[in-house]
């Protein structure tokens, strides 16, 4: 008796082995596709449409060009135009220059604990614009700043820092965004072999004509880079320029849109008209950024596995340059949130601080009536839209990186397109497509939901990209081949292999979203109001004091989930 398998046998197994035409990741990708166009192209169109017609959304109107040449062909929008050209050029300027210089100290030199400054150079990128912009008020406003305060008891009158103004703004944009230059340039400086410099070296150049000659080129397209990208971000902002530039009159492209929509008479079709030159300037930016990115990767490595370059030592520079560390982290963390805070506690600021000024109610207010709902929709947002947001860029990450559909190029680009749409511009297309509709979608949180879904998106997308390039497909293909099906795939195998990369994605996209005023502050009601909303609207409506503990309130929150990401990241400690 032949214990050898039949021929039928072998030909069944073989059959039940042989993996199936799959139709699920074409419907997967399709889905993908359709939800991207109407998260993010759908918007950008209804900007188009609202630009070129004659009337409010939903209303009977004729198309015409009257909105375009308004803000293209006449001189009203000139200044706006000029000004936020020259945030954006100086505040890229600025935080690509000090990026580049703490890159270099905390990565090339020999200061102690280069681990800790790191993290501690980084922080200012977690907390929001309006946070940093509060907190930089409470410190050197021109009257009430506290640095002001303690200098008028030596010099009555007078003015020791203002950080009102063209200047301030720069400031502040600058502190915001110089960590995201760090982290750019942190990369490809590690990057950069010895072995070029120890010839240079041995060659008797100098440590500043090696920088100069060889470092500094090489970094040169990745500085460019990061500097257009900030000057991009900058421009966009919109919460910075209004604050700060009040006093000066200071006019931008965000702040004439929410202008135009928040106060009466509103003109939602000049919005729509500026946003599609604020949508121009931001695109041009990012494509640029793009381009000098993929030219970078010539310039940061000249073999397969570079020699990493040792630390410079700086002898007796080194307490200097750690004083300077110290203090670049007192003046753009620590003071301005002790400022924050010590503004909290106390019914109004005054020339002459007396132990009196001291309460609690700021926030016992904070923490009641429609500030508590406030607080209590931008946690179920954060929450919900951490999870929802983290889901559908796992999903469009899985369709790009392990798929051969046809589309998942394009699924790609859409994917990357919301990071050069800013807040406001998509704001407004959103107001123009969803203003109307049945159900009670407009200024519900559901709304909001959706915007910050096209928004963030990005975000996920990257941050699950990583993961899955870092997860073999074998595994994948293995249980395709035993007849698992793309859900039981995913969920089997997939997820579970990404589940840091998702909760440390979901973490990142709560804190987005509980930072997140720009689209916000267009997209609200009273039913859906916001923790950033309610502290931006109470420096008019309740005074500063009450908008500091807000935002430490705010500050808190963010605190809390930074640490998690910490901890999901396995970062335990310094």
């Amino acid at each position: 008796m032949s214990l050898a398998p039949s021929p039928s046998s072998t030909t069944a197994s073989r059959r039940r082995l042989r993996p199936r035409h799959e139709r699920g990741p074409l419907i997967l990708t399709s889905v993908m596709i359709v939800l991207m166009v109407v998260l993010v192209v759908l918007p950008i169109g209804y900007l188009v449409y609202g630009a070129i017609r004659s009337g409010p959304p939903r209303s009977e109107a004729a198309f015409t060009l009257a909105n375009l040449l308004t803000i293209y062909g006449s001189g009203r929008f000139v200044e706006p135009l000029l000004t936020t050209l020259a945030i954006g050029i100086a505040t890229g300027i600025v935080g690509a220059t000090v990026g580049l210089i703490l890159t270099w100290v905390v990565i090339r030199t020999d200061i102690r604990r280069p681990g800790m400054w790191e993290k501690l150079l980084i922080l200012p990128l977690y907390l929001s614009p309006l946070m940093l912009t509060l907190a930089f008020m409470a410190l050197a406003a021109p009257r009430t700043g506290f640095l002001n305060i303690f200098f008028q008891y030596l010099v009555p009158k007078g003015v020791l820092v203002d950080v009102e103004g063209f200047v301030g703004v720069i400031f502040v944009l600058a502190v915001h965004y110089v960590p995201y230059a760090f982290l750019v340039l942190a990369a490809p400086m590690r990057a950069i072999s010895a072995e070029l410099e120890e010839a240079a070296q041995v060659l008797g150049s100098s440590r500043w004509e090696i920088a100069r000659r060889i470092t500094i080129p090489m970094l040169k397209p990745a500085i460019f880079s990061v500097a257009l990208i900030i000057g991009t971000l900058a421009a966009e902002n919109f919460a910075v320029p209004t604050l700060l530039g009040r006093a000066d009159k200071i006019k931008t492209i965000p702040g004439e849109i929410y202008y135009w929509l928040a106060y009466a008479p509103a003109d939602p079709n000049l919005a729509a008209a500026a946003g599609t030159m604020l949508l121009l300037l931001t695109m041009t930016g990012i494509f640029i950024y793009r381009r000098m990115t993929a030219i970078s990767a010539r310039f940061v490595t000249v073999t397969g596995k570079p020699k990493p370059a040792a630390r410079i030592p700086l002898g007796r520079w080194r307490p200097l340059v750690m004083a300077g560390l110290y203090l670049y982290v007192a003046i753009t963390i620590v003071l301005p949130m002790m400022a924050l805070v010590g503004g909290s506690f106390l019914s109004f600021l005054s020339r002459r601080l007396k132990p009196e000024l001291l309460t609690l109610q700021n926030y016992k207010a904070a923490l009641s009536g429609n500030n508590l709902d406030a607080i209590l929709n931008s946690l179920l947002l954060a929450s919900v839209g951490a999870v929802l947001v983290t889901a559908v860029g796992f999903l469009v990450s899985y369709c790009v990186q392990r798929t051969r559909v046809p589309g998942r190029g394009l699924l790609d680009y859409l994917s990357a397109l919301p990071i050069a749409v800013p807040g406001m511009v998509l704001a407004v297309g959103m107001l123009w497509a969803y203003v109307g509709l049945p159900f009670g979608l407009w200024g519900s949180l559901w709304m909001l939901l959706i915007a910050y879904l096209a928004r963030f998106i990005v975000h996920a997308v990257r941050a699950t990209n990583t993961s899955l390039l870092q997860i073999s497909g074998e595994m994948e293909e293995a249980a395709r081949v035993l007849g698992a099906n793309m859900i039981e795939r995913l969920r089997d195998i997939v997820m579970p292999l990404s589940k840091r990369a998702l909760l440390s994605s979901a973490v990142l996209v709560a804190i987005f979203i509980l930072n997140e005023v720009t689209a916000t502050i267009l997209l609200y009601s009273p039913r859906s109001v916001t923790l950033s909303v309610v502290t931006w609207h109470a420096l008019d409506m309740y005074g500063a004091m009450q908008a500091f503990a807000l935002a430490v309130i705010q500050g808190l929150i963010t605190a809390a989930l930074v640490a998690i990401s910490y901890r999901l990241a396995g970062k335990t400690s310094w």
